[in-house]
């Protein structure tokens, strides 16, 4: 029971701070402000896909600042205060505070993109006039990469501040969504040029893999499939990284 218990205090720290709450008023703003800001497209068509792609993009940004700033406020903070010690005085392992934080963490960025997909879902359906449930699809597919980056976001926030997290978060959201493209740009541009690059992404993660959900009307369930064990490898690793980080640092 010790997990779940720090997953759900974890939860509780998180949903307690006002960031939570501003980051969601935010998105939501973010979001309703994409229907007068798409009022000049030249097609109907080109308006709902701006409006999506806005959409889900703000979805997934704002449910992976929750995720960071929780990870920053649950982990860096408490190592930083010595609060941690309160925790690990009782009958609890490095690697069980880890992974019941990561699950906290996660859960508050389920939290966020379920109450803007639901917003995206029901604005559109009201101001379009249609009923999409692509949003849905695009919302897991949003939530696989929040679980890949906030894995990595408590790796981070064992050593490093939250400045720092967030400035590598972001770039590798950025950077991971962009791989797709350059990695197809690298194969076109020769075999020397593509080993290379091959080899500097080889550690960071592949996020275009979740992209292509966000463009696409549906996906097979073989490649939801490879998506899911995909993600669940790199949270796995980035995990077992932020297990040695933590094992390695004096808590006193």
């Amino acid at each position: 029971m010790r997990l779940p218990n720090i997953a759900r205090n974890t939860l509780s720290g998180a949903v307690r701070q006002p960031i939570f709450y501003v980051l969601i008023g935010v998105g939501a703003a973010l979001i309703l402000l994409s229907y007068p800001m798409t009022l000049f497209t030249f097609s109907e068509h080109n308006t709902d896909k701006m409006i999506r792609d806005m959409g889900i993009a703000t979805v997934t940004l704002f449910g992976l600042l929750v995720a960071i700033f929780s990870a920053s406020t649950a982990i860096t903070e408490e190592l930083d205060g010595r609060t941690v010690l309160t925790v690990m005085c009782k009958p609890v392992s490095r690697t069980e505070f880890i992974l019941g934080k990561y699950l906290g963490i996660l859960t508050s960025g389920v939290i966020v993109v379920a109450v803007l997909t639901l917003l995206l879902f029901v604005s559109f359906a009201l101001v379009r006039k249609q009923v999409d449930l692509w949003f849905f699809q695009a919302a897991v597919f949003s939530l696989l990469q929040i679980a890949v980056l906030s894995a990595v976001s408590v790796a981070v926030s064992t050593r490093f501040p939250m400045a720092a997290n967030i400035v590598a978060c972001l770039v590798l959201y950025v950077v991971g969504n962009l791989a797709g493209g350059l990695l197809g740009l690298a194969e076109t541009s020769g075999t020397a040029a593509h080993v290379i690059v091959r080899i500097l992404f080889l550690p960071l993660p592949n996020l275009s893999n979740f992209s292509f959900a966000h463009n696409a009307p549906a996906v097979s369930v073989s490649y939801f499939a490879v998506c899911v064990v995909y993600a669940g490898i790199y949270s796995a690793l980035a995990l077992g990284a932020a297990v040695l980080l933590f094992e390695r640092r004096e808590l006193v």
